[in-house]
């Protein structure tokens, strides 16, 4: 069983975050092209040979190292092969659909994993044999759990009894955070989160995890709904970071070309940790739509992706529309179906492909962009 182990320099706790909103520029738009890309194809649903493929509202979509493109529906899991142009969609060994994925990762071994909010925990060999995960390491997998996206053929599953990771074949775990470490965490996540980890002591705080990634230094980042909690695997280190309140939770997590870690909520908020200095930039959306004359009816809205194109232009999905932040020059577009390309309003996902070509995933079918 591997166990973590912490010292107290480990810790590290953040003061308050710093607002910050930029200039937008009103442009006219181009209805052939989306944040400055050329859309080159809308994947709709459609019936195929494997039966019906439903990409409204894909909630992920991935691509493994073979380039085969992975979407997870509302109903089921689907692979698109760019050879052939064509979908398959797949069903467990039931007989059932494979349910709605709020994950899919890649493991060094060839396996793509899926958390299925029906089945669970899947693993896929072969390309269309599907396993379900019952247990890891004698612990049952569980609904509420999730598994961590990464980058360096490792999984990762944050489960109630700690964190497990799969590597080279194996499982290893649970990996718990040391009584320090959870004390912390209950002061950075206040007092409502205090009380109900004391009237709920069993289990880890990973069991509060919503979302998470593996950077490209090998840590992982966790969100839960009050805390960010950071695990170093090589040093066995953990830091708790209080998660800025314009978010209201952590819906996504991911890591820009220079490293900084951007997190998404559903109150409209993001925020980008920069881990050189150690510090919080906070954007609270609405507001910076509504001061530069972008949108005046919503004022809070659900931010659940995020994506940075070649030119590091960063996109953010929203069930308003696809949001535009361009850093260099502070500046802020909001794209609709009104001023752009796009065939729905609601962004649910984004994937940068191997090519740099931007995957959106939207309520009427993915749209495919240029690099």
């Amino acid at each position: 069983m591997l166990t973590a182990k912490i010292s107290a320099a480990a810790l590290v706790i953040l003061s308050s975050p710093t607002l910050w909103s930029g200039r937008v520029t009103s442009k006219d738009i181009n209805r052939e092209m989306i944040a400055g890309h050329k859309v080159l194809k809308i994947h709709r649903s459609t019936r195929g040979n494997s039966g019906w493929t439903d990409l409204a509202l894909p909630f992920v979509l991935f691509q493994d190292p073979s380039g085969t493109h992975w979407v997870g529906g509302v109903t089921n899991v689907y692979s698109f092969d760019q050879r052939t142009d064509g979908w398959t969609s797949f069903r467990h060994e039931s007989g059932n659909s494979l349910g709605s994925a709020r994950s899919i990762a890649w493991s060094a071994d060839g396996k793509i994993w899926v958390h299925s909010l029906g089945l669970y925990l899947l693993s896929v060999v072969n390309g269309n044999q599907w396993q379900k995960i019952e247990a890891v390491n004698g612990f049952a997998v569980q609904p509420s759990g999730e598994l961590l996206t990464s980058n360096s053929g490792r999984i990762w599953l944050a489960q109630k009894s700690g964190l497990y990771r799969y590597d080279n074949g194996k499982w290893q775990g649970p990996i718990t955070p040391p009584a320090p470490v959870e004390h912390q965490f209950k002061l950075q996540s206040g007092a409502k989160w205090s009380d109900e980890m004391t009237s709920n002591p069993r289990g880890s705080i990973i069991r509060l995890v919503e979302v998470g990634a593996e950077d490209h230094d090998g840590q992982l980042w966790m969100g839960t709904r009050r805390a960010v909690i950071r695990f170093s695997p090589s040093n066995q280190r953990w830091a708790i970071y209080r998660l800025p309140s314009e978010l209201g939770g952590v819906l996504g997590v991911y890591e820009d070309a220079i490293g900084r870690i951007w997190f998404c909520g559903p109150k409209g908020g993001v925020a980008r940790f920069d881990k050189a200095t150690s510090s919080w930039s906070v954007h609270d959306l609405p507001e910076i739509l509504r001061k530069n004359r972008l949108n005046f009816y919503h004022t809070e809205f659900s931010v659940s992706g995020i994506c940075e194109d070649k030119s590091g232009q960063v996109l953010f999905a929203t069930d308003i529309g696809l949001i535009s932040f361009k850093e260099k020059s502070n500046e802020w577009n909001l794209y609709t179906i009104d001023n752009s390309a796009l065939p729905d309003n609601y962004v649910s996902a984004l994937l940068i492909d191997k090519t740099g070509r931007i995957w959106v995933g939207t309520g009427k079918g993915i749209v495919v962009l240029d690099s």
